[in-house]
């Protein structure tokens, strides 16, 4: 089968050719500019819509849209010879818990879960008050299970671990920096009604509850006793907290943050 592919965010294109007499007529892929290419891939192998989105390079949960010869499909689509085939990413943040145009169902609340190298995300997103998963096993294998089984959103910098047919919601980080990774998250995801500033523990992500000073006084510093009336605990660590010298400045930070959001939420 021969297809054309057309990733709408790069405007690059594959234009369909005559196959060949096998696999071995496959014509190289040159590696496209930012600006436009395009791609001629002939194969004489029957395969997925998915599997010809990936071997471009392209992990799925990334696409919010695939039509062929103008018609939606889903990713179980079946190349045929002369397809035209056109992806797209998501235009806008979108609501995942509600159905998209994959067929992907929606999620029941809005989780996530971040591999070994997104620890400072895994804690930024914490801070807003979001469901963030973060600990060993980190192999990909038990990454993805969890995603699958807890209905996280995976963020990963690692494509092959997006790639796992398991994981049906993901996102794939591109900044190096926490903070612009948490951005990019905002900016793919609606996450604004859950966004609860300083009502999550950035330890173990568990949920934090107001508790009263005389309950918890044993555990304080002598400073905080002093200075200090109002505090949290974690309801999974028994973590305190309260707002001391650094509060300032993570408000600044969440507000940096948040700043793409119409109307970010106030805290708790």
């Amino acid at each position: 089968p021969c297809s054309r592919a057309t990733d709408a965010r790069n405007q690059k294109k594959a234009l369909c050719e005559p196959p060949g007499e096998s696999e071995a007529a496959m014509l190289p892929r040159p590696e496209p500019p930012e600006s436009a290419a395009e791609v001629v891939r002939v194969t004489s192998e029957s395969r997925s819509v998915k599997d010809l989105i990936e071997a471009q390079g392209v992990p799925h949960p990334e696409v919010a849209r695939i039509t062929v010869n103008g018609h939606d499909v889903d990713f179980n689509y079946l190349i045929a010879d002369g397809d035209q085939i056109e992806v797209f990413p998501a235009a806008e943040a979108l609501d995942l818990t509600r159905e998209t145009q994959l067929g992907r169902a929606p999620l029941p609340a809005l989780k996530f879960i971040a591999d070994v190298h997104l620890g400072r995300l895994a804690r930024y997103l914490r801070l807003l008050g979001l469901d963030c998963h973060y600990q060993p096993p980190w192999d990909d294998e038990a990454l993805a299970g969890i995603s699958a089984r807890e209905h996280r959103i995976m963020l990963t910098r690692d494509k092959g671990l997006l790639k796992r047919r398991c994981i049906e919601h993901g996102i794939l980080i591109r900044s190096d920096e926490a903070l612009a990774q948490a951005k990019e998250v905002l900016a793919r995801i609606k996450a604004g009604p859950c966004i609860k500033p300083f009502s999550r523990c950035v330890s173990c992500n568990g949920p934090l509850q107001v508790v009263a000073k005389k309950d918890v006084l044993e555990l304080l510093p002598p400073g905080t006793r002093r200075s200090y009336d109002r505090f949290y605990q974690c309801q999974t660590c028994d973590k305190l907290y309260w707002r001391g010298a650094h509060y300032d400045k993570l408000t600044q930070l969440l507000a940096e943050i948040t700043a793409t959001e119409k109307s970010p939420p106030e805290e708790v």
